[in-house]
């Protein structure tokens, strides 16, 4: 039997376990249904989708050099999904420029970072003395 992915086989649920449900596709071979696959969003308990010996048609997802058949309920969107362009951020006008204005202006944030910091620690030891 030469599966190959896209395949839609037709099968008997024959054991159910907690990481998904095992598909009898025909000549003494079981595909796996994991349960990320049962169904679409969160699946707690692949019973509460499908019970034993239930019939089903599944995709083949994947098949490994070994044999193992990967399956799944799911209906794959086939369309080409549209690229989402990542979210633009405001820049802060003062970081245009060359590579030395940049390091300057971070140096120098740095260095009145730091002061605060030893000007905190010092009024907080004063009183203790």
């Amino acid at each position: 039997m030469g599966l190959k992915i896209g395949d839609k086989v037709k099968g008997k649920i024959v054991k159910i376990t907690n990481y998904g449900a095992f598909l009898d596709i025909g000549n003494g071979k079981w595909g796996l249904i994991h349960i990320s696959k049962v169904a679409k969003g969160y699946v707690k308990n692949v019973e509460d989708h499908i019970k034993k010996g239930q019939e089903v048609e599944a995709t083949v997802i994947g098949v490994d050099k070994d044999g193992k058949v990967s399956l799944s309920l799911v209906e794959e969107n086939k369309e080409f999904k549209e690229i989402q362009q990542p979210p633009s951020f405001k820049r802060d006008e003062n970081l245009h420029g060359n590579f030395e204005d940049k390091l300057d202006k971070f140096l120098k944030d740095n260095e009145d970072k730091i002061s605060q910091i030893r000007n905190a620690r010092v009024r907080k030891t004063r009183g203790k003395r």
